[in-house]
């Protein structure tokens, strides 16, 4: 059994912390607070963030698939280029217009459009 002092902690972090995070990013951390505590204790996290047990069993699963492509990417990273190939391509790529940020995020402009 989890002794209380530590569950004490933890509903105190989740309360600091849950409110910032969106779906995904609470279900990782959750995930990652279990793993700390050990096996089986999905179930406590689960209680004292008040979300379903199949939410922190979700973001375990997360966690443990998002391992293999950070491996991957480290391992091709030699093979990525640099600059474009070819002659001029150097001045080109330090120098192309890049387009101007928007007044407003598509995100705000969705809400004021689609609400």
């Amino acid at each position: 059994m989890i002794l209380g002092e530590v569950l004490a902690v933890l509903d105190v972090e989740f309360a600091v912390i849950l409110p910032h995070l969106d779906e995904r990013q609470r279900r990782l951390y959750l995930a990652s607070e279990a793993e700390v505590l050990g096996h089986g204790r999905i179930a406590a996290v689960a209680r004292l963030a008040e979300v379903s047990e199949s939410a922190a069993v979700r973001g375990r699963e997360e966690l443990a698939a998002g391992a293999a492509p950070l491996r991957l990417a480290s391992r091709t990273r030699k093979l990525h280029p640099r600059t474009l190939p070819g002659p001029g391509a150097r001045q080109w790529t330090q120098s192309r217009d890049l387009p101007e940020l928007p007044a407003e995020s598509f995100r705000d402009w969705w809400k004021k459009n689609h609400s």
